[in-house]
Order: structure tokens, then sequence, then C-alpha cells
């Protein structure tokens, strides 16, 4: 029986639901990012609940599937937030045909109009009624540029939606200051990260002498370029990566890339140039194995997109902060994250070939030492405990 929900559990200092992308995106990575904020949230305190609905079958389904093929992945999707504590608190609403699963409908929809806030993760969930009876709506966007694009572009809808918010937060913490030229729409955009479970990634197993630096994500990502003033600005890292393709055979370590390649060209490329494949999505199928292959890593290595690094978002990785908390150094394209946390130490910008070479080499010339200022970057500036009281109280929490 669920119990009454003007009765919040012992202990609590409130109520917050989260929504995201978990069913609709069943990877590890995605799962990763939503646990950070619900396990974390709940740790300090809150009565945390999750509430997804889904507008599409998801992209990783067979296109003339039947609503019933989706039952692995929320299978999947379900046994995890069951895992971490949330039994009988998620609901999943597949909109194109009316089912629900979790918790009954009326009850999630109760659950959002009395929380205390509404955490919209990437700006998801397109908000009802339901939501809107919400006092505190957080819209959270992780990957800036493309809503600001469509501001610059008087996009109604875009407005539209920001407007149904009461908070926007947004990864590209320099947004809204001199660095970054992108428009505010006229909006104050919070700047925040992705915050960690410490715990979760923290290891003494020291990375092998011979371990490569790594990364997970795709090569290409079809429709997401974005035009402005008559210029194209790309969201494919394969391009940036091929700007440093000769890496390799500059220095004395190993790389290795988890990425999804549309191009078996672009693939073939990066392997003659010294670069090892895997498939991104064998890494991402389930969270354990996408955890490990990170703390087996000797660090990360890996670019950004150009609309961050043109714009100077100061956007980082949510991918990032997990090397960062296993203690594995980063050495990640400048978007001009150094202005908000500390470089030269476990954490490296760079913006040129030569910039790459001088980073791999610091980091092997004094490996327990960079290792040990990843944590430190991890534990002082991207913690659960650090990052989500920030948010709240911005938020009017």
């Amino acid at each position: 029986m669920t119990p009454p929900l003007s009765d919040k559990s012992p202990g609590t200092r409130g109520r917050i639901v989260v929504g995201g992308l978990a069913f609709y995106y069943p990877l590890a990575g995605v799962a990763w990012q939503l646990l950070h904020y619900l396990v974390g949230l709940q740790r300090l305190g809150w009565d945390v609940c999750y509430v997804e609905d889904g507008y599409w079958h998801s992209h990783l389904v067979e296109a003339d599937a039947t609503s019933l093929a989706v039952a692995p992945q929320i299978q999947w999707v379900a046994a995890l937030l069951e895992r971490y504590g949330f039994a009988g608190r998620w609901h999943y609403h597949a909109v194109w045909d009316g089912r629900s699963y979790g918790m009954d409908r009326a009850t999630a929809m109760r659950r959002v109009r009395e929380a205390d806030a509404f955490i919209n993760v990437c700006g998801s969930q397109v908000l009802t009624d339901d939501h809107l009876a919400c006092p505190r709506r957080i819209f959270l966007e992780t990957d800036p540029v493309a809503v600001q694009i469509q501001l610059a572009h008087h996009n109604p809808d875009t407005r539209m939606a920001l407007e149904q918010h009461t908070a926007l937060f947004t990864f590209g913490e320099n947004l809204g200051t001199a660095a970054c030229p992108l428009a505010t729409g006229g909006y104050t955009w919070h700047a925040t990260r992705q915050p960690v479970l410490m715990d979760e990634w923290a290891t003494t197993q020291a990375p092998h002498a011979h371990a490569p630096y790594t990364t997970i994500g795709n090569w290409e990502a079809a429709g997401k370029d974005v035009e402005l003033e008559g210029r194209i600005y790309h969201w494919q890292k394969g391009l940036e990566f091929l700007k440093f393709r000769d890496l390799p055979a500059r220095v004395a370590a190993n790389f290795l890339l988890g990425m999804n390649f549309d191009n078996d060209a672009d693939r073939m490329l990066m392997e003659n140039h010294g670069w090892k494949v895997t498939s991104a999505i064998e890494v991402s199928r389930d969270v354990d194995p996408y955890r490990a292959f990170i703390q087996q890593s000797r660090g990360e290595f890996t670019v950004a997109k150009e609309q961050n690094i043109v714009f100077h978002t100061g956007w980082f990785s949510d991918r990032a902060v997990t090397y960062l908390a296993a203690g594995r150094p980063v050495i990640n394209q400048d978007t001009g994250f150094a202005r908000n946390l500390p470089v030269g130490a476990g954490l490296f910008a760079f913006a040129t070939l030569d910039d790459c070479v001088s980073a791999v080499n610091a980091i092997e010339a004094d490996y327990a030492k960079h290792s040990r200022a990843a944590a430190e970057i991890a534990r002082e500036y991207l913690a659960t405990d650090r990052v989500l009281p920030l948010l709240l109280a911005r938020a009017g929490l």
C-alpha cells in the first residue's frame, strides 16, 4: 500500500522528483548520470523518486518494434533503480501507448505535484499541468549551445519550454560571462557541474603501467550541428579527434577509443595511427563493466565538440568526472573549463597536439601524483555533497 503522500519520510528534508532519459537511453553512462543525482540527493536527506515520460521508442529498439519490445530495457533500468534503493519509487510512462510501469500514473503525478522540486535532467521532460503544479521546476542543461542558438533564432517553442521552469542550470559554466558569446535569451543561467558519488568510483587498484588512456562516446552525432549567422558549428567528436590522430606516435602511451563509428574509413585511419578501438555500445551495456572500463584505464584522453570549443562554454563532461573520482587523470580539449576547475595536476586542458604531448608526459613522469590530484579535484569540486547543495540553494530550496 502506498503511504499518504502528505507524509514525508522520517528525517527527510522534503521531496524531490527527478526526470530524465534512463528508459529512452538504457545505457550505462546515462544511468550513472542520473544515479549521481538520485542517490546523491537521497544521501543529503531528501525523499527522492524518478519519473520519466517517454514520447518515442528508444533509438536502441527496432524502428518497427511494438511497445512490448521495450520490456527488456524497462526491466534493466528498473532493476538498476531498485538496486540503488528506489524500489517502488520510480515511474515510466510510455506516452505512445499509454502504458505505465513502476508506480501507477496517478500516484506518480501526485508525487510530482506535491514535490518541493522537479529536476528536469537534460530538459528531457515535456512539462504537463502536473509538473507545473510543482513550485520549483529546475531545467538542468547538460549540453549547452543548442538551446542558446535557438534563443538567438527567437524560437518560440524553446522560450515557452524554458519559461515553464523556475530556475535554469547549465554545465556551460561560462554562459552569461564575458568568456562566452552565446545568447542567454535574457534568462539567468546558473552554473553547475555533474555531481559524482565518490565511493562508487574510488579504487585502490592502480592501473597497469601499459593500460591505455581511454574514452567512451560517439564519433558522429547526426542532426546536432547548428547554424548561427551563416556559419555551421559541429557536434561531432570525430572531426576533433582527427586533428590529434598523431598523438600515439608522439608519446610512450597507449590509447583506446570506446567509440561508435558510422564511418569505417575514419575508424581505419585512427587504427592506422596507433589508436585501438572497441565498441562504445558494448562498454555501455551495464553499469559495472562500464565502471570497470574506466577504473582499469590509465586516464581519459578525449576531445570536445566544436560548439563548446568555439563558444568557450566551460562545459565539462559527466563522464570525465567519473575518471577523476576513480583517480584517473583526465586530458580534455579546452572548452574554457580551466576558468572553473584547477588544471595542471590530475586534469589538463589542451588546444594543440603539443599540449597533449606535454600532458601525457607530465602524467607518466609521476603517475601517483596525478592520480591523487585527480581524486582530489573530484572530491573538492564535483562530489555530490559539494555540487547538489549549491544547486538546491540557487533553486530556492
